[in-house]
């Protein structure tokens, strides 16, 4: 029992964490080495996330690769 309630906890804070990764993501603007350009930086979705995970840690698991795509603006296709 004890082993469960920590991971579910430790899931927790996968989510967490990555709920306050979504702040930093609002793109940048960063100095070329060519006077007079500037590059533009922009954090976008590339598609669908197929999620397979086993079944001895299943939320464990699970959160470690489903917590980031929503954080990315990624749908989650789970198998």
């Amino acid at each position: 029992m004890a082993e469960g309630k920590g991971e579910v906890y430790r899931a927790g804070q996968f989510f967490t964490y990555y709920a306050a990764e979504i702040l930093r993501q609002l793109g940048e603007n960063i100095d070329s080495v060519r006077p007079g350009i500037e590059i533009d930086v922009r954090r976008e979705p590339m598609g669908v996330v197929a999620v397979v995970s086993p079944w001895n840690f299943p939320t464990a698991t699970a959160s470690w690769k489903i917590a980031p795509a929503p954080a990315s603006r990624t749908m989650i296709d789970g198998i």
